[in-house]
């Protein structure tokens, strides 16, 4: 959604026709963007859905009608799927909705680049109506009756306060609702300049993250700052063995939102910051948040393997996952 909210947003402005379509369940693809969308109007369209695998059934949809919402089941095989850069087939459910039906915070907020929840209502009657609700908790939109409407405001909030769930599916009187945090990309803030930064900033890049690298020079109060400022989806990675500057940035990310607090340094490194951190008030359970030493047990050497443990864990962390082997799963394995 975030992909093609400033070309939506002057068409939801003016009430404009255009229509937008995004998956409500599937099964198969591998992996993808939970937030992938696509924006037709006069034939045109805009953003990326599946690959692209879906794009003809999607424009012929679009033009059969765009005055109501609709819902479109696709089946795409094994070797199409692959050649639009899926790993494997599979099937989908796509709702078709009216730009207009999209509530304009939605869109205002996505264009923005800030985290929004969106309601839809996926079955029943009122098919494709949305509310929407930002993390300042403003609101936008009506599912028609006003408990199901307050139903889903409540399903939203709750969505914005748990980092590790992107979508829900709640039961409703008016039918089956498709809650969905939008969420942009994650920012890291890394504290401490060094060639283990510049690695977990590449790797970050591969990963469509937002980092950001700090020196101490900067001071203690302005990394504090920055570090209190992160949110659910966003992480903090502590190089710098300065206590100070390193507790200061941990105690401000503990007593904010910040979804992963990671420290690098050995054993003693941690008790020691944990002492010191203690001594300033931070209590033991948020103490327990700190993943330090960080990231994962990869056996790594190189300042790139220890960014791709690092960035590895952070994954795992936001998505509520104790990053155990897929081999010995039996839950989904794509999120």
């Amino acid at each position: 959604m975030f992909s093609i909210a400033s070309t939506a947003l002057p068409t939801a402005v003016t009430g404009g026709a255009g229509v937008v379509a995004r998956v409500v369940s599937l099964r198969g693809f591998g992996g993808r963007r939970t937030d992938e969308a696509v924006f037709v109007v006069d034939g045109v369209i805009t953003g990326s859905l599946l690959g692209g695998a879906a794009d003809t059934q999607i424009l012929a949809a679009a033009a059969a009608g765009n005055a109501t919402a609709a819902l479109l089941d696709v089946a795409i095989a094994d070797d199409p799927a692959v050649g639009c850069g899926l790993a494997c087939g599979g099937q989908a459910t796509v709702l078709l909705q009216p730009i207009t039906q999209v509530p304009l915070l939605a869109w205002r907020t996505l264009a923005a680049s800030e985290p929004v929840v969106v309601a839809t209502l996926v079955g029943g009657d009122d098919l494709g109506r949305s509310v929407a609700v930002t993390l300042d908790g403003s609101l936008d939109g009506s599912l028609g009756e006003p408990s199901v409407t307050l139903e889903a405001v409540h399903a939203c909030r709750s969505l914005l306060d748990r980092a590790k769930d992107l979508s829900a599916t709640v039961m409703t009187e008016a039918g089956p609702l498709l809650v969905t945090l939008f969420r942009p990309p994650a920012r890291v803030l890394v504290v401490g300049e060094a060639a283990l930064a510049d690695a977990i900033a590449a790797q970050g890049g591969l990963l469509g993250w937002s980092t950001t690298v700090v020196g101490e020079a900067l001071g203690a109060d302005a990394i504090a700052a920055q570090s209190g400022g992160l949110g659910s989806g966003d992480a903090l990675v502590v190089l710098s063995h300065d206590l100070p500057v390193s507790c200061a940035a941990i105690a401000a990310a503990l007593g904010g939102r910040c979804g992963y607090v990671g420290a690098l340094g050995s054993r003693h490194t941690q008790t020691a910051r944990a002492d010191v951190l203690r001594s300033a008030g931070v209590p033991d359970a948020a103490l327990a948040r700190i993943h330090g030493p960080v990231g994962l047990d990869l056996g790594s050497r190189t300042p790139e393997e220890t960014a791709l443990a690092i960035a590895a864990e952070i994954v795992a962390t936001l998505a509520g996952r104790n990053a155990a082997s897929l081999r010995g799963s039996t839950g989904p394995i794509n999120g």
